[in-house]
């Protein structure tokens, strides 16, 4: 049986359970389980209270006492008493589902943006050696793109259960967000906190790899913002970009064979102009041949010279 199918069971299992969880519930049941997985004790009710930064927590913890997801245990140390709020089956199920359930959510969510990046990652990954580094960038902004759209619909649906709040929401959500980002080129807050969340956590995840190739013209920056162009287009527009695209990577095709050829004539035209010129020493009437040839090898050499550039322009 997969992960998929064992996850879905128990959310069928525990639905009444995740119909009542919110988001509140969710971190206090992370910070209980997670303190005793590294301790091996439960928390006393203060110390859940620091770790969650509010006095709002004992509500929380009351309400979650009466789901039946955590107990209320009084217990004596160094002769004072004290409350801890240990998880029960149930609790800790819930702590485990609803995380495993959240991170399916943003997942789903991610790779469907990610095929709204497609075209512009086919676009910007014409040269091969340029792919790894599109395909990276496009998962990165992909990411930060989806969890800007959970922190804004979390709060926006925080007394919601957690289940509210799934991958079809988290995508439109996400979607608007480059939407916005796309459309407000120039003085856009929102833009520029995606852009600068993404090159962070990008640099974070492959800085090795790539940082210092990247930086040095700021050439990420400009790649994010051709990430957006091509995004969410009609119909008519798509089909033109593929068209575009198609046209360039043909004519990348053509362009090595064409320096190759273009190089061997010139070589050739070179010694040809080079054995005239030398006869013509010996033939002075044979001088005048040689300047109404002349123009040949310039127009081999402009050849190379304009296909050379054209091979570093698309670097």
């Amino acid at each position: 049986m997969s992960t998929e199918t064992v996850l879905d069971n128990l959310a069928q299992t525990y639905s009444e359970d995740l119909r009542n969880l919110k988001h509140t519930h969710i971190r206090v049941l992370r910070i209980i389980r997670e303190y005793h997985l590294a301790t091996g004790r439960w928390l006393r009710a203060k110390e859940i209270e620091e770790r969650y930064g509010s006095i709002a927590v004992y509500d929380i913890l009351e309400e979650m006492r009466r789901f039946g997801w955590v107990e209320r245990v009084e217990i004596r140390e160094n002769g004072r008493r004290h409350v801890i709020y240990p998880l029960t089956k149930v609790g800790e199920t819930l702590a485990i589902l609803s995380q495993e359930l959240v991170e399916r959510y943003r997942r789903e969510a991610v790779r469907r943006l990610l095929e709204e990046l497609r075209l512009s990652i086919e676009s910007l990954s014409v040269l091969p050696w340029r792919r790894k580094e599109i395909e990276n960038l496009a998962q990165v902004l992909a990411d930060e793109s989806v969890r800007l759209a959970q922190s804004s619909l979390y709060e926006k649906y925080a007394r919601d259960s957690v289940i509210r709040v799934d991958d079809r929401m988290l995508f439109e959500e996400a979607k608007s967000i480059l939407r916005k980002a796309q459309n407000d080129q120039n003085d856009n807050e929102l833009r520029k906190r995606l852009f600068s969340s993404t090159l962070r956590e990008y640099f974070k995840r492959f800085g090795n790899q790539e940082e210092s190739s990247s930086r040095e013209d700021g050439g990420l920056y400009k790649r994010l913002e051709k990430l957006l162009e091509h995004c969410f287009l009609s119909g008519c527009n798509h089909i033109a970009a593929l068209i575009k695209l198609r046209v360039v990577r043909s004519f990348l095709s053509i362009i090595p064979s064409l320096i190759y050829y273009a190089g061997v004539f010139f070589l050739l035209s070179l010694a040809i102009a080079i054995g005239l010129t030398l006869y013509a020493l010996y033939v002075p009437a044979f001088f005048p041949a040689i300047m109404i040839m002349l123009p040949y090898p310039l127009l081999i050499l402009l050849l190379a010279v304009i296909c050379v550039l054209a091979r570093r322009r698309t670097r």
